[in-house]
């Protein structure tokens, strides 16, 4: 009887939380009531194609916010939460701008910059980022030793420059991909990945959810998609062209996108323990590097705006095996593809 009663006191609460997310999110909240009983947010209705796709092939918004983050363990998830862990296990290989990190007993250098003015000499103007967190959360640039004081941890690196083909698109900000990659008994795979655009409304952050665009991208070929962007933003979600600097966007062939995959994929090797993460991946003039990776809920929203993760066969899979969705959805799935 007391599993019972918790049970339905959690799904309660599941829900309730739920409905308040909604209502955050979405531009017209509980507009669309017959897709919240679907489990999707209201939002989705423009930013998901269902014209083309049938609802059982994409993760709903449900399984995303309450069972993606519960894939796999803790422990191993916080060495990629870890940004000063992160940096320093990867320092000279695929991260060359990592510089240091500075706290309320001053700057550490964990480079050839010893201290915060050379760094300031070296390059201008330095990125200061929380050790932990993620999303562009208090991300800043900083031009002076005086602008960085903090209250918590934060990593200082080098600003990055993009290459030309992002710079182009969008010049304002780095533009990185996000690259999706899962890990089941076979191995790391790629489940999708996305390129995302800064626009004159996020400045120079990316993200998604604060008004950047995000396209799609064939992960066999490299080529971008449309971009997309989240609904009440601007007049249309739908972009073949960036929204601000009208440069196209759609059927853009990404660089080096051969070499992206590789980097995401050996960067899964080196966490094989963590099942599912979200790579922030950036092309530079002469290398590919990794930003950070994402173990938690690393939102899929990108990539399905432009296709259903469950339209692989792999992906529903592993989804199934960790619990994220049922078999019987899975079954559904595979009747719609």
């Amino acid at each position: 009887m007391i599993r019972l009663v918790r049970k339905y006191r959690n799904r309660y609460r599941k829900i309730i939380a739920f409905l308040k997310m909604e209502k955050a999110r979405s531009p017209k909240p509980f507009s669309e009531k017959s897709l919240l009983l679907k489990g999707f947010f209201s939002q989705k209705k423009e930013l998901y194609p269902f014209e083309k796709y049938d609802y059982s092939l994409f993760l709903t918004d449900w399984e995303i916010e309450f069972f993606i983050g519960a894939i796999g363990e803790h422990r191993p998830k916080s060495a990629l939460s870890d940004k000063l862990y992160f940096n320093l296990l990867l320092q000279g290989e695929s991260n060359p701008q990592f510089i240091g990190l500075i706290d309320e007993n001053g700057f550490r250098s964990f480079s050839g910059c010893k201290t915060l003015n050379e760094g300031f000499q070296t390059y201008g103007r330095l990125i200061c980022k929380p050790q932990k967190g993620n999303g562009g959360k208090g991300i800043r640039f900083v031009t002076k030793e005086d602008e960085c004081r903090v209250d918590a941890p934060h990593i200082i690196e080098a600003p990055i420059t993009p290459d030309s083909y992002a710079r182009d698109i969008f010049p304002g900000s780095l533009n990185t991909i996000r690259v999706i990659t899962l890990r089941d008994n076979d191995g790391a795979f790629i489940a999708g990945a996305a390129h995302r655009f800064g626009t004159n409304r996020t400045g120079y952050i990316d993200s998604f959810s604060k008004g950047g665009i995000a396209a799609g991208i064939d992960t066999e070929s490299g080529e971008m998609a449309a971009g997309r962007s989240n609904p009440g933003i601007y007049a249309d979600t739908h972009h073949d062209r960036h929204p601000d600097t009208d440069k196209p966007i759609k059927n853009v062939m990404i660089p080096r996108w051969q070499e992206v995959k590789r980097l995401a994929l050996g960067l899964s090797d080196r966490f094989p323990k963590i099942y599912y993460v979200g790579w922030d991946i950036a092309i530079t003039p002469d290398r590919v590097i990794v930003i950070e990776g994402n173990p938690g809920v690393a939102n899929p929203n990108l990539i399905q705006a432009n296709r259903p993760l469950l339209i692989d066969h792999r992906t529903a899979e592993f989804m199934v095996s960790q619990g994220v969705i049922s078999r019987s959805k899975a079954a559904r799935a595979y009747a719609h593809r």
